[in-house]
């Protein structure tokens, strides 16, 4: 699966996925 599968299926943007596997973003959870 590609970072830009994976955003589509989350919902989000591939910049997402590439802040949060680089630590840049964590997301709440509330």
């Amino acid at each position: 699966m590609t970072q830009e599968e994976l955003a589509n299926r989350a919902g989000c943007t591939r910049q997402t996925i590439i802040a949060l596997e680089q630590g840049k973003y964590v997301p709440s959870i509330s």
